[in-house]
């Protein structure tokens, strides 16, 4: 293929086929993408490729970010670029041939375009399909002026419609289209998802990054919506480690118990960026668990960008970057040896801490109760007894250990 390509996503199913999906031009030069979409045969000692598409839209660049598979299809989501902003583009393939499914509107357009509410820059970052074919692609909307770019789901039919079944709605969560979901952080910022997935009640769950507070940078921020639309209860959450840091939730997953497993990054207590694993109940409450990890001990910049649950065991695998510095001691002067400052993959198997667990030895009992009474009254930051990251050992952390008490710590 001639030009530049870039992969975004991918899917492997069992059977050994695999789906990539990103963005590639027609020439090796050119700034102008396509939306790129490449099914493959893995199951022979060679690959083979079973079909490409690229989709060029009015000649305008575009980009797929993510993939998803479901049934006889091939579900892609991305951004495309319209004669004055961008705007979320959704695309099915047949699995077998990579023919594209819809014919839609007028013009029988073989992909869905949203346009979202404040006709600004929309992009879909995340797509998933549910029962019946139901397709969710989750990213950013521009809303307003006053909002700037939202959280934005939206719902598709299997035929590629907006759903009506997410109504619009008026009053304090004001939802102005059929079949979109939006979010706006309390800081009237831009706010974006970067990950979907669908539990076991077949409920959209999104993370992201979302301002919620002026002069604050991103918190993590994760939220659920039910079957009519209405956002379920108990959600949204945003986990923020320092105030004035940035955090994101990058990608989520969910278990069979539908405890919801968010990875990302967060700023950790010596101000560098660490891994970020939070577990939620599915039923909204408060969450079960919050690990920031130095994977490497490093002090650096580290980051989780993506993870997967076994959900039995209910084990959060997450990879990452991990950065080094100084891999090489080097003399003063160097004399012929050079520092090394690089980004390495990491994998990494956590069970993640239940509220009360103070001494993180896994069981909530008479240790961990014996913990917040001696330094009851204290005031800290970061500290185990603070369960509940006020700055201050009290009532309130008093009653978490006592409410867990006796249960596993994972």
């Amino acid at each position: 293929m001639a030009g530049n390509q870039e992969p975004k996503a991918m899917v492997v199913e069992p059977n050994g086929k695999v789906y990539i999906a990103g963005w590639t031009t027609n020439a090796e030069f050119s700034t102008d993408t396509d939306l790129l979409t490449v099914a493959y045969d893995t199951t022979d000692s060679e690959e083979d490729e079973i079909w490409t598409q690229v989709l060029d839209v009015a000649g305008r660049a575009g980009e797929a970010r993510a993939i998803a598979v479901h049934g006889d299809h091939v579900a892609v989501a991305g951004w495309q670029n319209s004669a004055s902003n961008r705007d979320m583009i959704v695309i099915k393939y047949d699995k077998s041939d990579g023919d594209t499914v819809w014919s839609l509107g007028q013009s029988n357009l073989p992909y869905f375009i949203y346009n979202g509410y404040g006709n600004g820059h929309d992009q879909a970052n995340a797509v998933a399909v549910g029962s019946g074919g139901i397709i969710y692609a989750a990213g950013k909307s521009y809303f307003s002026s006053a909002r700037k770019e939202d959280y934005c789901v939206i719902k598709l039919t299997s035929s590629g419609e907006l759903s009506t079944t997410w109504g619009t709605l008026t009053g304090a969560i004001e939802e102005p289209v059929v079949g979109a979901r939006h979010y706006n952080g309390s800081g009237n910022d831009d706010d974006e998802i970067l990950a979907l997935c669908i539990d076991g009640n077949q409920r959209p769950v999104m993370t992201g990054r979302s301002h919620e507070g002026f002069g604050r940078l991103y918190d993590a921020t994760t939220i659920v919506y039910s079957g009519n639309g209405d956002r379920a209860t108990g959600w949204p959450h945003s986990f923020s480690s320092q105030g004035l840091f940035a955090d994101r939730g990058n990608d989520v997953s969910v278990d069979n118990r539908n405890n919801v497993y968010v990875a990302g990054v967060a700023r950790g207590a010596e101000s560098h960026d660490d891994y970020l694993i939070v577990k939620y109940s599915g039923n909204g409450s408060a969450p079960i668990g919050v690990l920031i990890v130095d994977p490497a001990g490093r002090k650096m910049k580290d980051e989780a960008v993506a993870l997967a649950v076994d959900p039995e065991s209910q084990r959060a695998y997450v990879t990452g970057t991990v950065k080094w510095e100084g891999l090489n001691e080097c003399p003063d002067p160097p004399q012929g040896c050079q520092e090394k400052s690089e980004q390495i993959g990491t994998l990494h198997v956590f069970s993640v801490i239940r509220p009360g667990d103070v001494d993180r030895d896994g069981d909530i009992d008479d240790a961990d109760l014996a913990i917040v009474l001696e330094q009851f009254g204290q005031t800290c930051s970061g500290c185990n007894a603070d369960l509940n990251d006020d700055g201050a050992i009290d009532d309130t952390d008093l009653a978490i250990v006592l409410t867990n008490f006796g249960l596993c710590g994972s």
